[in-house]
């Protein structure tokens, strides 16, 4: 039976790489340089998480979803195109499915990790792997199901797949390790800085662009449907602001808290903590709370003080002040217009 890394293979056709190296702007040869690449990356991380406690167990509840599934079958079928056009589908926060996968994987390590590969063969593997991530998640979903898997078959399963591809390829199975440890390096420096804040105190510096965007929104209401609009609009600025942030930095931190809850909110979620923030938005309170996180995370540490300047004007680069001007002019109108309806 031929192995997971070898069906994922499989679906690199020289006309699949062709349509998806169209759609990344990426050439032929790059793209089957990187799926060779990242195959082995997403495997190795899925086999790590699946060795954290409770690790399998998650990982076994999200494999049960159908989606990937779904996109297996439209390639099966020969739908190269649907199927890409449905792995390029960005939300409103600029994100694909597959870009949620490579979270869950590999958390803030994932920059990292990029960062390692690009080192070691000179490209840029993220949107590659955001590519590759459900055709591995749908393959692993397929063995699961068909050999009714459990947490501890699915543990056993990776753990073969890994020593397999590791044994037939010393030098990439290197690499691969090198990049995976350099994630981990980044996401245990993040848990060392969020040591330095009490519960209370982290959760205040969490909330602080919650507030912040609140203010903003209820200045002039807009519905709900509106505000979520606004929410989703300006958390992306945030995020992508953030991204420019140093690994494992406060600001990196918030960024990627930021982000997981705006996707919790796209995917349906209605958590209490984000009605509660809006909630102190409308009566007024946000600026109190801004004002208390900035004061505590420029008390607390001299590097923290560093990564809350981040977030001026002065600092961002000429792209982040443009995404920001390009949001509030939009902004701007929408209210505008809504003023000027008659009633």
């Amino acid at each position: 039976m031929a192995s997971l890394l070898e069906s994922l293979g499989q679906f690199a056709t020289p006309d699949m790489l062709a349509q998806a190296g169209k759609m990344l702007g990426i050439d032929d040869a790059t793209m089957k340089q990187g799926l060779d690449v990242a195959g082995p990356l997403l495997l190795g991380a899925t086999s790590r998480k699946a060795t954290a406690p409770e690790g399998a167990q998650v990982l076994l509840e999200g494999l049960s979803r159908p989606s990937e599934a779904n996109l297996l079958d439209q390639l099966t079928q020969g739908d190269i195109g649907g199927a890409l056009r449905g792995l390029m589908h960005t939300n409103p926060l600029g994100n694909t499915a597959g870009d949620g996968i490579v979270n869950n994987l590999m958390g803030q390590g994932q920059r990292a990790v990029a960062q390692f590969v690009q080192d070691a063969y000179g490209f840029d593997i993220a949107p590659i792997l955001g590519l590759a991530a459900p055709f591995v998640t749908g393959l692993l979903a397929q063995q699961v199901k068909n050999n009714n898997l459990d947490a501890n078959g699915l543990t056993s399963l990776l753990k073969s797949e890994s020593e397999g591809f590791a044994a037939s390829n010393s030098e990439l199975a290197g690499v691969v390790a090198g990049a995976l440890d350099a994630g981990e390096k980044v996401v245990a420096e993040a848990e060392a800085l969020k040591g330095r804040f009490t519960p209370s105190e982290w959760q205040s510096l969490l909330d602080a662009p919650v507030l912040a965007a609140g203010a903003v929104m209820f200045a002039a209401p807009s519905g709900p449907i509106g505000m979520t609009q606004e929410l989703m609009a300006m958390s992306k600025v945030i995020i992508d602001g953030a991204r420019g942030a140093a690994p494992a930095s406060l600001l990196d931190s918030i960024g990627t808290t930021l982000r997981e809850r705006s996707e919790n909110v796209l995917n349906g979620a209605q958590p209490d903590d984000l009605k509660a923030l809006l909630d102190i938005s409308a009566k007024g309170g946000a600026l109190e709370g801004v004002r208390k996180a900035a004061t505590l995370a420029a008390d607390k540490d001299a590097a923290a003080r560093q990564h809350t300047r981040s977030f001026s004007t002065t600092s961002r680069t000429p792209r982040q002040r443009r995404r920001v001007r390009a949001v509030s002019s939009a902004l701007a109108r929408r209210r505008s217009a809504k003023k000027s309806r008659p009633c």
